[in-house]
């Protein structure tokens, strides 16, 4: 069925073709034709953009990680598919040489980014052929944070057949936790539980009564910089508070965020909410546009707990979604995590699963093993729990990268 020559794999019965995008400069020069394809493919975010992948992709490059973009043409020459990912060799007792989503795990749904009416059937099918036989350079082929109705989903079959080991899981990956927006704020607080409603605005009341209270939009024009760096701050304040190392643990970490939000803020994908007491920030939560859905990615809060019978956290997501319902988003996406806190704002469990294909029989099958122990982890907020007391007992031991 198919060729391939160099880094082409070519499907000889619908003429679609594979290029592999190993080097940056060929990354670079896809923006066009990808952030175009974006347009094209309605069922796409952020997380499958170009932005997204490019800003991500100096933190990989620094980390050792190689691309590895499957770009997909038409006959004619035009693109209609892109898979973003990344080789990365993980060292331990079992090293591995792993292919995974570009980004991952800092995207919370992945998936792959497709022209609406191309032939997903020939696409999914081209790219599975290659993920199976002629990606020769990896042990084991990770795809997490899919959407349950993934169209990848659909190259099991195909992975099986070019796996040495001929093993391909689909395992249940974070959950996350979607609320169904109304067409009006007050008609989604009194979806809420009565006592929820009223402790909210009791502490609101109190907080306006003590502080002079003001609750802030980013958009790129004002004051980005100021902006992000409170949400990184207040973030990395609150994880510590919890014994979490937070997202933006280092200076290389925060500098990629820092660009890729500040880019995200000027084209409108991304909004910083703020709730600020006495001009300054106590709360802050990333907000992204994808269509009719908003997605709260990151937040943090001031621990003082001076401040925590206020709530701010709380006070501060529910302003954020009220703007989600006033710029017309149909549901607001709380992101991954389990947190019991989550169905108090009406969220509903929204599946997303991981595709495993792994090749060695010693390697990858002790890789495969490693990679469900942590995912049960990040799936359970108690194991994650006693996996954080047991750091605290034993002094300078590290945590999963």
């Amino acid at each position: 069925m198919s060729g391939t020559m160099q880094q082409r794999t070519i499907d000889l019965d619908t003429g679609l073709a594979l290029d592999v995008v190993r080097d940056e400069t060929r990354f670079r020069r896809l923006e066009a034709e990808w952030r175009d394809l974006e347009r094209r493919s309605p069922g796409s975010g952020v997380f499958q953009g170009f932005r997204w992948s490019s800003g991500m992709w100096p933190h990989e490059r620094a980390s050792g990680a190689q691309l590895r973009i499957a770009a997909v043409r038409s006959a004619g020459g035009g693109l209609v598919a892109v898979l973003p990912l990344v080789l990365e060799r993980r060292s331990g007792l079992a090293p591995v040489r792993v292919l995974r989503f570009l980004g991952q795990p800092f995207a919370d749904v992945q998936d792959i980014c497709i022209e609406k009416g191309a032939d997903a059937s020939a696409v999914v099918a081209l790219l599975g052929s290659w993920l199976g036989n002629a990606c020769e350079d990896c042990d084991v082929v990770d795809l997490a944070e899919l959407p349950s109705h993934s169209l990848l989903l659909g190259s099991r079959e195909l992975l099986l057949e070019g796996f040495e080991a001929r093993s391909v899981h689909v395992v249940p990956a974070c959950e996350r936790r979607l609320v169904p927006l109304p067409r009006r704020f007050d008609e989604y607080l009194e979806g809420l539980g009565r006592h929820f409603r009223k402790n909210q605005r009791r502490r609101r009341r109190l907080l306006a009564e003590r502080f002079d209270l003001c609750f802030e939009v980013e958009d790129g024009f004002a004051d980005p910089a100021r902006a992000i760096a409170d949400l990184m701050q207040l973030h990395q304040r609150r994880m510590r508070a919890l014994g979490q190392r937070g997202l933006f643990r280092s200076e290389a970490r925060c500098e990629a965020f820092a660009e890729l939000f500040h880019a995200l803020l000027v084209e409108g994908t991304l909004r910083i909410h703020r709730l600020l007491v006495d001009g300054r920030a106590v709360a802050a939560d990333a907000v992204l546009s994808d269509g009719a859905r908003a997605t709260c990615y990151i937040g943090g809060m001031d621990p003082d707990p001076a401040l925590a019978h206020f709530s701010l956290g709380t006070l501060n997501l529910l302003e954020a979604i009220r703007w989600s319902i006033e710029t017309g988003h149909t549901e607001c996406d709380l992101a991954r995590g389990d947190e019991p806190y989550k169905l108090e704002y009406g969220a509903e469990a929204l599946e997303s699963v991981r595709l495993l294909g792994v090749r060695g029989r010693i390697r990858g099958s002790l890789s495969l093993a490693r990679e469900f122990v942590w995912q049960r982890m990040a799936r359970s907020t108690a194991l994650r729990s006693a996996y954080r007391r047991a750091l605290s007992l034993a002094p300078g031991a590290g945590s999963k990268p």
